[in-house]
């Protein structure tokens, strides 16, 4: 019982973190692309809800999958950052959820919502410069970034 749930708690964890798998897994080559949206203005308080998207951009299979906690995609590492450019203040959440899994053929794209306000505090008015990055797997662990959005947070 004990090495199977140490086996479901791997395969888990595997799917949530994508990689290439193949021959080609330690090419240089980032093997997908993020790409980020979001709405440019949020009323304090309101959910701020960003849409991502994930395309293989490599010649092999991508695992895509994610491990969701109350909205948010905990796959990937976000950098929210106030207009002076400092750190938005971190939430606690709560490290329970559902996971997701996901393998991207080359070429196909899945998309996504993830809620950012559930993870840093975004309720004082002002700018707010968004960017999610994630962990290609691999002996040498690259970083693939998003694009950078810029939600502006209204009283």
């Amino acid at each position: 019982m004990r090495l199977l749930t140490l086996l479901l708690v791997s395969a888990a964890v595997a799917a949530a973190c994508p990689g290439q798998t193949g021959p080609d897994a330690k090419s240089s080559a980032l093997p997908f692309t993020i790409t980020i949206s979001g709405p440019a203005e949020v009323k304090a308080g309101s959910e701020v809800d960003v849409r991502v998207k994930i395309t293989n951009t490599s010649t092999r299979e991508v695992n895509a999958g994610a491990f969701y906690v109350d909205g948010v995609d905990t796959g990937y590492t976000y950098d929210v950052r106030d207009s002076a450019g400092n750190p938005a203040q971190k939430k606690n959440i709560v490290m329970s959820g559902s996971v997701k899994f996901v393998r991207l053929k080359p070429g196909e794209s899945a998309e996504e919502r993830t809620l950012v306000n559930r993870v840093f505090d975004m309720t004082r008015p002002g700018q707010y410069e968004i960017q999610l990055s994630r962990t290609v797997g691999g002996p040498k662990d690259a970083v693939v970034k998003s694009n950078k959005i810029t939600v502006t947070i209204t009283p």
